[in-house]
């Protein structure tokens, strides 16, 4: 009954129509509907009509007013100021819709089912309210500026950097103190407070200190027994100019029957972080290393990360090896995975490892022991590289770019980073040893925490593939399935072509997120049926925990039933923590980056740059400029009325078209560290607002 007069009163008719229709009293039509509301089914409004209820998350902005996202319904709801009782930014709230405003329905909220939001990072201000000066604390929720009064009583100066914790009261919102980070002029302090607020910090626990003590610097005789000792070996590693920690080192042979002999060799972590210490427990709440503009947040502490794990050039390491032999097929045709101690011979650098690749005679001669094996590992690389291909293996190939900063940690300068021969290298060797690892654990049937990357919805596929023909690029649509070779065909035509960065973004968009978890799916970029990670255990946990399942279960299997039953157990846990760490991790480095490059760009106010179209929504455009910045043009500052055409991704204003992939000319008109935001404006709608002349004065 509840359902049915829930239903027809939401359908317009009043109460005594419901009873005459129903043919039950009034009495009882409002009484059911007051139950409704105690349930909070339905809701009254301030004008007394009942409103059905429902849920969903708040983004709040910095002038009160905010919006309302429900899953799976297109269109948001508008929250007037005033609206979003003591919500906050993030927030899972209980809302009805009260009218209908120009575009979308107005919404008032009535109750916060789920904070978000336990502790946050931001700067004090002082603010005057009513003769008196009231201390707040400015800080993003869920990326947006807030403002938050602050209860401590004038105790902190202006433009100190705090944390605090939020005090969730039934009228208002305010906060308290509980670390000061340090001041809004300190350097650095910019990076400290994003970190901060992803709950990444550079200390670790006390027993963790502790632990290291116990450590000696360098590795101790008695680790050495029972290990295969590859000292004899030539072996490498190649990394970065700036690099600080080598976790995975190489060596290549060709043997008498013509194959290949590769070793990878990674640093053996579980040997000094052993399950149930402090150092173990650290590393699993941090579950990766996280790299911002001016540091590293390391999983593990540098004694560890810089030093004793650290595949050093001349002294002795501890390793997990995987040694593979491979024909001039690509295929692996015999393998073993031990632990084993090496000593690196060389320090290279992919810049200096490219060099040698293209014949420069100085480094040639310098690194001449190692100039020959460094030409077969290319060879190798281009083999394997070649079999993925043939799968259908995926390479997006998408640009990236690194915030120069200078002695006082401000940017000066946004560089691209390279990715030629040497860096390629390194990835195919690292490929084929995560590949063999997950191979031999799932040939043997044992526990095994999985890299997967599952096969994409096939219909958000299919739209993007639309869009994509309506860019008039020629792409035949199969009637059935889309394979990863169709998307490898697509971007291969689209070589030089300026809409092959932004297509690339479209189907990558599409793709499911690579996961750890303990099944099996395969991973459909790499098209590899077994994947894991295993050769970067001194910044990714999983990589220790899969060094740990070989040695308990494999290479000493004295408790095989314990540790299997624990590994069966525990490992799905596990494997979910670090997909979680792994993507705060992400966003707090895409926060810092968007707040460097904004940063970086508000020295650039009132400058044209060139770009083009990455993205074209209802409300605008977004740009992506040469020097590797992205901004966004709001529809309000384009001169003209614009139409959207959502199925081509168009906007138009008589004969002013836009389309993804033009290019475009443009000034910088704000750019803010504060929220990370870029706002642009075309250079042909600037003049006619400002004139040419104003420009350049």
């Amino acid at each position: 009954m509840k359902e049915e007069i829930k239903k027809l009163y939401l359908t317009g008719l009043w109460p005594r129509k419901i009873a005459n229709k129903l043919d039950i009293t009034y009495g009882e039509v409002m009484s059911c509907l007051e139950s409704l509301v105690k349930e909070e089914v339905l809701a009254v409004s301030r004008s007394g009509e009942y409103k059905e209820v429902k849920e969903g998350t708040l983004i709040l902005k910095p002038e009160g007013f905010g919006f309302i996202t429900v899953e799976d319904e297109e269109l948001d709801y508008f929250v007037p100021v005033g609206c979003s009782l003591n919500a906050v930014n993030g927030d899972k709230v209980k809302f009805f819709s009260f009218s209908e405003g120009r575009k979308l329905k107005n919404a008032e909220v009535i109750r916060v089912t789920q904070r978000n939001t336990k502790y946050v990072c931001g700067k004090v201000i002082y603010k005057k309210r009513k003769k008196n000066l009231k201390s707040y604390v400015l800080t993003k929720l869920e990326g947006e500026l807030h403002m938050l009064r602050l209860d401590d009583p004038n105790e902190y100066s202006e433009g100190t950097i705090v944390k605090v914790e939020i005090l969730y009261k039934p009228h208002q919102i305010t906060c308290k103190v509980v670390e000061v980070l340090g001041n809004e002029n300190d350097k650095g302090i910019e990076i400290t407070e994003v970190a901060a607020n992803y709950g990444f910090k550079m200390e670790f626990s006390d027993e963790t200190y502790k632990e290291l003590e116990l450590l000696n610097d360098e590795v101790e005789e008695k680790y050495l027994e029972d290990r295969i000792d590859y000292t004899d070996k030539t072996i490498i590693t190649i990394d970065g100019d700036d690099a600080k920690d080598f976790d995975d080192a190489i060596s290549l042979e060709v043997l008498p029957n013509g194959n290949y002999l590769l070793g990878v060799y990674i640093a053996d972590v579980s040997n000094y972080v052993t399950p149930n210490s402090s150092l173990n427990e650290d590393a699993l709440k941090r579950g990766t290393s996280v790299y911002l503009a001016d540091r590293v947040i390391p999983m593990l502490p540098f004694k560890l990360s810089n030093g004793l794990c650290s595949l050093n050039e001349g002294v002795i390491r501890l390793v997990m090896a995987c040694i593979m032999e491979i024909n001039h097929e690509g295929e692996i045709v015999n393998h073993q995975i031990n632990e084993g101690y090496i000593k690196s011979s060389h320090r290279m650098t992919y810049n200096n490892v490219n060099k040698i690749l293209n014949k420069d005679p100085i480094l040639c001669e310098k690194y001449k022991d190692i100039e020959l094996m460094l030409n077969q590992m290319n060879d190798l690389a281009l083999i394997l590289r070649n079999v993925r291909h043939q799968k259908g293996g995926l390479d997006f190939e998408i640009d990236e770019y690194k915030v120069e900063l200078n002695a006082k940690g401000e940017p000066v300068d946004i560089v691209l980073r390279e990715r030629a021969d040497a860096e390629k290298l390194i990835e195919d060797f690292m490929l084929a040893a995560n590949n063999t690892v997950a191979y031999h654990l799932t040939n043997l049937n044992l526990p095994c925490v999985y890299r997967v990357h599952e096969t994409p919805d096939q219909e958000k596929l299919r739209e993007v593939f639309k869009v994509v023909k309506n860019m008039d690029v020629k792409v035949k649509l199969p009637k059935n399935e889309i394979h990863s070779k169709l998307i490898q065909k697509t971007l291969e035509d689209l070589e030089g072509n300026s809409l092959k960065p932004i297509i690339n973004q479209m189907i990558l968009r599409s793709m499911m997120k690579a996961r750890y978890t303990t099944k099996n799916l395969g991973h459909y970029g790499l098209c590899m049926d077994n994947y894991c990670h295993f050769t970067s255990p001194i910044r990714r946990y999983p990589d220790l925990i899969v060094h740990r399942i070989i040695k308990e279960l494999i290479i000493h299997p004295n408790n095989f039933e314990m540790c299997y039953n624990y590994y069966d157990n525990k490992l799905e846990e596990i494997a979910i923590m670090n997909s979680n760490s792994e993507r705060k991790a992400i966003e707090c480095e895409r926060e810092v980056d968007d707040m460097m490059m904004a940063w970086y760009m508000s020295n650039h106010l009132k400058e044209h740059f060139k770009g083009i179209i990455i993205s074209i929504m209802n409300f605008g455009m977004f740009i992506a400029l040469e020097n590797g910045a992205e901004g966004m043009i709001n529809i309000r500052n384009m001169d003209g009325y614009f139409d959207f055409d959502d199925k081509n991704k168009v906007l138009s204003c008589g004969d002013r078209v836009y389309k993804l992939g033009d290019k475009v000319d443009v000034i910088v008109m704000y750019a803010s560290k504060q929220n990370g935001k870029i706002e642009l404006m075309l250079e042909e709608d600037y003049d006619s607002y400002f004139g040419v002349d104003d420009l350049w004065s």
